[in-house]
Protein backbone atom coordinates (compact mmCIF):
# COMPACT_ATOMS: atom_id res chain seq x y z
CA UNK A 1 0.00 0.00 0.00
CA UNK A 2 2.97 2.24 0.82
CA UNK A 3 4.48 1.64 -3.05
CA UNK A 4 0.90 2.22 -4.49
CA UNK A 5 0.59 6.15 -2.46
CA UNK A 6 4.05 7.06 -3.84
CA UNK A 7 2.11 7.12 -6.92
CA UNK A 8 0.00 10.37 -5.58
CA UNK A 9 -3.32 9.75 -7.08
CA UNK A 10 -2.55 8.28 -10.29
CA UNK A 11 -4.48 5.12 -9.79
CA UNK A 12 -6.88 3.54 -7.87
CA UNK A 13 -5.98 0.46 -5.00
CA UNK A 14 -8.47 -2.47 -5.29
CA UNK A 15 -7.76 -4.95 -2.51
CA UNK A 16 -9.02 -8.44 -2.75
CA UNK A 17 -9.17 -11.34 -0.93
CA UNK A 18 -11.60 -13.80 1.30
CA UNK A 19 -14.23 -12.65 3.54
CA UNK A 20 -13.61 -11.70 7.13
CA UNK A 21 -9.79 -11.38 6.67
CA UNK A 22 -9.25 -8.37 8.14
CA UNK A 23 -9.20 -6.24 4.53
CA UNK A 24 -11.41 -3.68 5.70
CA UNK A 25 -9.33 -3.27 9.09
CA UNK A 26 -6.20 -2.50 7.67
CA UNK A 27 -7.37 -0.33 4.39
CA UNK A 28 -8.78 1.89 8.00
CA UNK A 29 -5.18 1.88 10.02
CA UNK A 30 -3.49 2.47 6.76
CA UNK A 31 -5.56 5.46 5.70
CA UNK A 32 -5.45 6.46 9.15
CA UNK A 33 -1.99 6.37 9.96
CA UNK A 34 -1.22 8.30 6.06
CA UNK A 35 -3.50 10.52 5.34
CA UNK A 36 -4.76 13.54 7.23
CA UNK A 37 -8.41 12.95 6.61
CA UNK A 38 -10.28 10.12 4.83
CA UNK A 39 -13.83 9.58 4.09
CA UNK A 40 -14.44 5.63 4.54
CA UNK A 41 -17.55 4.27 2.61
CA UNK A 42 -19.10 1.25 3.50
CA UNK A 43 -21.42 0.77 0.81
CA UNK A 44 -23.28 -2.01 3.26
CA UNK A 45 -24.95 0.42 5.44
CA UNK A 46 -24.00 3.71 3.19
CA UNK A 47 -27.03 6.06 3.59
CA UNK A 48 -29.53 6.46 0.14
CA UNK A 49 -27.77 9.80 -0.38
CA UNK A 50 -24.45 8.45 -0.68
CA UNK A 51 -25.30 5.57 -3.31
CA UNK A 52 -27.22 8.25 -5.79
CA UNK A 53 -24.27 10.27 -5.58
CA UNK A 54 -22.66 7.80 -7.71
CA UNK A 55 -25.15 7.30 -10.39
CA UNK A 56 -24.39 10.35 -12.46
CA UNK A 57 -20.06 11.19 -12.45
CA UNK A 58 -20.42 14.19 -14.90
CA UNK A 59 -19.44 16.65 -11.76
CA UNK A 60 -16.88 15.26 -9.87
CA UNK A 61 -16.38 18.49 -7.52
CA UNK A 62 -20.11 18.11 -6.49
CA UNK A 63 -19.67 14.61 -5.20
CA UNK A 64 -16.80 15.41 -3.47
CA UNK A 65 -18.55 18.42 -1.54
CA UNK A 66 -21.29 15.93 -1.04
CA UNK A 67 -19.14 13.66 0.76
CA UNK A 68 -17.73 16.04 2.71
CA UNK A 69 -21.03 17.44 3.68
CA UNK A 70 -22.60 14.05 4.45
CA UNK A 71 -19.27 12.51 6.05
CA UNK A 72 -18.42 15.92 7.73
CA UNK A 73 -14.72 15.23 6.95
CA UNK A 74 -12.65 18.02 4.48
CA UNK A 75 -10.58 16.77 2.31
CA UNK A 76 -7.91 18.55 1.71
CA UNK A 77 -5.91 17.98 -1.84
CA UNK A 78 -3.29 15.02 -1.89
CA UNK A 79 -3.81 14.52 1.78
CA UNK A 80 -6.67 12.96 2.15
CA UNK A 81 -8.41 9.28 0.77
CA UNK A 82 -12.38 7.89 0.21
CA UNK A 83 -12.16 4.15 0.94
CA UNK A 84 -15.07 2.54 -0.69
CA UNK A 85 -15.83 -0.51 0.90
CA UNK A 86 -18.20 -3.49 -0.11
CA UNK A 87 -18.24 -1.59 -3.58
CA UNK A 88 -19.54 -4.19 -5.32
CA UNK A 89 -22.71 -3.44 -3.65
CA UNK A 90 -22.67 -0.25 -5.70
CA UNK A 91 -22.18 -1.10 -9.13
CA UNK A 92 -21.66 3.19 -10.24
CA UNK A 93 -19.25 4.05 -7.75
CA UNK A 94 -16.96 1.27 -9.24
CA UNK A 95 -17.39 2.48 -12.66
CA UNK A 96 -16.31 5.71 -11.27
CA UNK A 97 -13.28 4.45 -9.23
CA UNK A 98 -11.76 5.14 -12.94
CA UNK A 99 -12.78 9.10 -12.93
CA UNK A 100 -12.49 9.19 -9.36
CA UNK A 101 -8.51 8.23 -9.43
CA UNK A 102 -7.37 11.01 -11.59
CA UNK A 103 -8.67 13.63 -9.36
CA UNK A 104 -6.37 15.70 -6.61
CA UNK A 105 -7.70 13.30 -3.48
Amino acid sequence: MLDWKKRKGETALLIKGARRSGKSTIVRQFVENEYETYIFIDFSNAKKEVFDLFEDVSDLDYIFMRLQVIYKIQLIERKSAIVFDEVQKQPYARQAIKHLSTTNF
